[in-house]
């Protein structure tokens, strides 16, 4: 009997499809659309690739980009409003505060 498999977006991966040679069939779910289909997504896919890196982005590549992206924003808010400096006594509070200031497009 052929059943079809069945899974999160933990296996939301070609290397799924590539290591299980009888994975035509099953399903698997993601977050979201996929970043291909998204204009925003663009230039992350572009320099993804311009980059070079061994692993494709996947299905968590565009969020991961997405949330590194605003917190460098915020250390950097907090950096300017300190001297260029975090400050040490309530650094991680500041940048928790400065993550409400950061906007995307």
């Amino acid at each position: 009997v052929k059943i079809p498999f069945m899974g999160g977006d933990g296996m939301y991966s070609a290397d799924f499809i590539s290591l299980n040679k009888k994975a035509e069939g099953d399903i698997a779910t993601s977050v979201g659309k996929p970043v291909e289909e998204l204009e925003s997504a663009k230039k992350f896919i572009a320099d993804y690739k311009t980059a070079g890196y061994k692993d494709a982005y996947e299905a968590y590549g565009g969020g991961t980009y997405d949330a590194t992206w605003s917190i460098i924003e915020a250390v950097k808010i907090v950096a300017a409003e300190n001297d260029g400096k975090i400050p040490a006594e309530d650094g991680r509070a500041k940048v928790l505060e400065a993550m409400a200031k950061v906007k995307f497009e």
